[in-house]
């Protein structure tokens, strides 16, 4: 009976096992997909190879490993910092990634996935790596003017290699004469490199007119003789501006709930973002500085800084505004401010008024009144001394023309012509007064009357 059931189970346990096993052959199988088939990269650059497989039996534990073959050479690629091996479960895909290749990394990888049961390859990518034959120097800015005091810095990008222990960066100042200097650290030039990254910066600190000219860096490979220049950068140095601070007017005298306006003008400078306008005041002789803020409607009314124009306005003011107001205009970077003249501020209630309101007023009055009265005395002085003359003149002229005329036996003739020649001893000479009457018988008689009147 037992060797009856032995002959019916044997060979039905015999068939289950080949199922199984076939079954497990079967899911061992693993299609792997690789791509791309070929990359060409430059050196200092990254690539990335992706891989995915397909299985039919999601319960098999699987794993990937990627080699690479150089001069018939096998090598397992390890994951680090510049090699990263990503995988994803649920979509079955791995990749590669290389960073800052160089040539070392050309040849051919390939990835692998595989089970207990063993392992299926990829289809291979073919990886070139070119050499570095243009360093890609670029320099920036190309231009850069400052004034004495400043601090200015240029920078420097290139492309890097893995063995950058033979690569250098050095930075050279064209002076205005032309002549080549090399640059190091001191206390005014600071270098920075980053040879990693491509990046390289020269500083100047506390410039002046001596550090003006074109400034190249200049990037190379000792181990394979190459080297690139940047396009320069050209520095101008210009000497410290002469801050001017003009402000106006330089009194205000106002009442009480008026509104009043100072202004400033100042020297324009090119760096204008740099500079401040403050306002402040002082009260009194003596008095605290106050930095006025905007407060009760006033404040900054109007601040152009790059015309070099600001303003403050007071609103409704009233007496504990009386005080000095300066304008003070400084930059942010540096030491260098200047303050305005000031504007003297006098308020007085409304129903006051200072005596400085009166004197001009009182002044222009009283010249006025001044010049009037002169005038009025001058004009009667002068109608007093022509008054006898031309009421005389006027009676005579009226006698003469009441007077009938002389009969013309009496009439006497006088020759008035004067000669010198002939002139007489002075106690001689006779005196004549001769009034010429306005209607005469005739126009060409004179006739005269003749007074005789001895000296």
């Amino acid at each position: 009976m037992n060797l009856q059931l032995a002959n019916i189970f044997l060979p039905l346990i015999f068939l289950l096992c080949l199922h199984l096993g076939a079954a497990e052959n079967t899911a061992a199988v693993i299609v792997v997909n690789q791509a791309p088939p070929s990359i060409r990269a430059m050196e200092g650059s990254e690539f990335t190879i992706e891989c995915t497989f397909n299985t039919n039996n999601n319960s098999i534990k699987w794993y990937a490993e990627w080699y690479k073959t150089r001069n018939n050479v096998t090598a397992k690629v390890n994951n680090g910092t510049d090699r990263i091996i990503s995988a994803d479960t649920e979509k079955r895909s791995l990749s590669l990634t290389v960073k800052k290749v160089d040539v070392m990394d050309s040849g051919t990888y390939v990835c692998g996935v595989g089970s207990k049961y063993g392992t299926s390859p990829g289809t291979g990518t073919q990886v070139t790596i070119d050499e570095i034959t243009d360093l890609m120097v670029n320099q920036t800015p190309t231009s850069v003017s400052d004034v004495e005091g400043s601090e200015l810095t240029m920078n420097c990008t290139f492309k890097t290699v893995n063995n950058h222990s033979t690569m250098y960066v050095r930075w050279y100042n064209y002076g205005t004469e032309g002549l080549k200097k090399e640059l190091v650290n001191e206390s005014d030039v600071i270098t920075t490199l980053h040879l990693d990254n491509g990046f390289a910066s020269l500083t100047l600190k506390n410039a002046n007119s001596s550090d003006t000219g074109t400034y190249v860096c200049e990037v190379g490979i000792t181990a394979r003789n190459l080297s690139g220049n940047g396009t320069g950068t050209q520095v101008t140095i210009e000497n410290f501006p002469e801050l001017m601070v003009n402000q106006t007017p330089p009194n205000i005298p106002v009442s009480e709930g008026s509104d009043l306006t100072m202004e400033c003008r100042f020297t324009v400078w090119n760096k204008h973002k740099t500079l401040y306008v403050k306002w402040y005041k002082h009260s009194g002789t003596g008095g605290t500085k106050k930095e006025l803020m905007s407060e009760r409607g006033g404040g900054p009314a109007a601040l152009a800084l790059e015309k070099g124009f600001a303003s403050f306005t007071l609103k409704n003011v009233n007496v504990t505004d009386t005080g000095t107001y300066l304008c003070e205009v400084g930059s942010t970077t540096r030491n260098w401010s200047a303050s305005g003249a000031g504007t003297q501020v006098i308020i007085t209630p409304p129903d006051q008024r200072p005596m400085s309101s009166y004197i001009v007023p009182g002044a222009v009055a009283g010249t006025l009144l001044f010049l009037l009265v002169l005038g009025i005395l001058l004009w009667r002085w002068r109608q007093c001394s022509k008054e006898p003359l031309q009421s005389r003149s006027e009676a005579e002229m009226n006698q003469m023309e009441t007077s009938s005329p002389p009969p013309a036996d009496e009439v006497t003739y006088v020759d008035l012509n004067f000669h010198k020649r002939d002139a007489k001893a002075e106690e001689e000479v006779v005196y004549t007064e001769v009034k010429i009457r306005p209607k005469q018988r005739d126009d060409n008689d004179i006739y005269a009357k003749v007074n005789p009147r001895h000296r």
